[in-house]
Order: C-alpha cells, then structure tokens, then sequence
C-alpha cells in the first residue's frame, strides 16, 4: 500500500490511547549473548513485583549499536556521545513500563530502578559495562552527559558558553537534560 506519513501518523497513533503514565530508562553494555539472558532473567523477576498493576505494560527493547553504526557516526571527525569504534559493538537496553494508576508510580519507578541497577552490577561483573545512557530513552535520574566522557562534556559545555552565553537554548526547553546538570548531576 502507498500512503502520506501524515495517515501512518494518524494510524500509528490510534495504537497508542491516551491516558497512560510512562517510564523509561535505559543503559547500554557491551555486547554479549549471556548478558541480555541474565539481563531478561532480572526484568522478568522485577516485573513480577508490578504485575498486579492496574494496566501495565511492561516491555524491555535491546537495540544493538553495531561496528558499522559506530564507524558511520564516527565517519565526520568524531562524535559528541563518545563511542568509538573500539567501543563496540554495543547493545542499548531501553525498559519502557506504561500504567494507569497514579498509585503505581512509586512502586514501577523503583522496580525499573532495580532493573537497570541490577543489570549494571551484573554487566560489571562480567567486564561488559558501558557509561553511554541515551538521552530519548533515560530517566530524569540518569546522568545522561556524564556517559559521553569528560572531553566531550568539557566540549559540550565550552560550545554552549561560547554560542549561548546567556543559555537561551538551556532556558526555552522546560525540562529534559541540561549541561548544567538539571536532572543529571553539575557540569558547569
């Protein structure tokens, strides 16, 4: 079938009703087989906590960030997240929990907290730890620049004071991650 991005938009939406409270958080790892099982065995133990949640939908995506990925971001002198081709290939792990009930917050925020802490300790374990934390999928929580390495934070800060001395750009945008560290931990 042929159709206009704006009908699939339409389409897509009708999916997904409104109403709905929505958490995510993410972390990535270096790549490995037995890693994503322990990680899977730790959701599914987590998940069984927040079953009994009214509505919930639960769902743990693992993407994977392959050598030619990186090389093709990597391809124009570098990259402000820090990945580079020795790096990977990687697997970011994005935990998306969606619910109903207000009642919940507490206990499903906690329970994705555990996840991703548990799944970290587990990669640490097992030398596959990675610091990247993607910004579209983090939690408020997260640190998201401190997983692109000092040079580029330092980097990153230094462009923003030199463009938008009077942070303009940080100030128009309500929310999300600052280099200063709303939401993430002090930069500047």
């Amino acid at each position: 079938r042929i159709t206009s991005l704006s009908n699939l938009t339409v389409e897509l939406n009708a999916s997904n009703p409104g109403g709905f409270r929505e958490h995510y958080t993410t972390a990535t790892f270096k790549n490995s087989a037995a890693l994503q099982l322990q990680i899977l065995d730790i959701f599914v133990q987590e998940v069984e906590t927040i079953k009994d949640a009214a509505d919930s939908l639960p769902a743990l995506v693992m993407q994977p960030i392959t050598l030619p990925m990186i090389r093709l971001f990597c391809k124009n002198g570098g990259n402000a997240l820090g990945i580079s081709e020795g790096d990977g290939p990687l697997l970011l792990m994005n935990l998306a929990i969606l619910w109903s009930s207000i009642a919940d917050d507490e206990r499903i925020t906690s329970a994705a907290a555990r996840v991703i802490s548990r799944s970290n300790e587990m990669a640490r374990s097992m030398g596959l730890d990675y610091r990247y934390i993607y910004q579209n999928y983090a939690s408020l929580s997260q640190n998201v620049f401190a997983g692109y390495g000092d040079e580029n934070q330092r980097r990153l800060v230094e462009t923003s004071k030199r463009y938008d001395p009077d942070r303009v750009f940080q100030n128009l945008q309500p929310g999300y991650f600052k280099l200063d560290g709303e939401n993430g931990g002090s930069l500047v």
